[in-house]
């Protein structure tokens, strides 16, 4: 496990469920979130294991920074890292979507038919990907947002707590969507979008 943030707590457990035993973690200090799992060391630990015998799962949080998540896993694969999916057991992802290799499905999160899903992309509990979705690297669908059917979500955005979507809305990458936000238009590249229903807008300090 990368990180020993809250999500990496509900990692564990999701694992557990799925009699998948973690050999350890690796974060800057022992946290005792994750107890029971070894901690391996800091960031140089990685240095340590073998690339071929060692599956990764990504902990770290992105709602501080859905940039450091990617540059984390990123780095990883670089260096010929392979990321495990996690899917939780209560979670429903339909035979005919596609999911990228370190994919996170939390607990009652639904994924529908035809849903395209990055790597690395965590739809958080309760969340739903409808149909025909298209979803980026590193996108976080946040717990129970919803996203209507053939939405697409540019690499490294994060959908907030209980936002909407409607169908047929492209959101650019690096965008912000806000907590309980309703989209019901497109939103650029680099974006903030808040409000029912959104008003788009450059993040704070951004020059219009």
């Amino acid at each position: 496990m990368l990180g020993a943030s809250g999500h990496a707590r509900v990692l564990c457990e999701t694992l557990s469920l799925a009699q998948v035993e973690l050999s350890g973690f690796i974060a800057p200090d022992d946290d005792s979130r994750l107890a029971g799992v070894p901690h391996l060391g800091g960031d140089e630990a990685l240095a340590d294991l073998d690339v071929a015998h060692t599956v990764l799962v990504n902990g770290v949080g992105s709602v501080a920074s859905p940039t450091h998540r990617a540059e984390i896993y990123d780095a990883a694969v670089a260096r010929g890292f392979r990321f495990l999916e996690v899917r939780d057991p209560s979670a429903l992802v339909r035979p005919g979507a596609v999911l990228g290799a370190g994919v996170q499905v939390l607990a009652g999160a639904i994924v529908n038919s035809g849903a395209t899903l990055g790597d690395d992309v965590i739809v958080n509990s309760g969340a739903i990907v409808e149909h025909d979705c298209r979803l980026g690297d590193h996108v976080h669908v946040s717990p129970g947002a919803v996203l209507g059917g053939d939405v697409t979500v540019g690499a490294q955005t994060h959908v907030g707590l209980g936002a909407r979507v409607l169908q047929g809305v492209t959101i650019g990458a690096g965008c912000t969507i806000g907590a309980g936000a309703v989209v019901t238009r497109d939103v650029a590249d680099g974006m903030v979008a808040v409000g029912v229903p959104a008003v788009s807008r450059p993040p704070s300090g951004h020059d219009s």
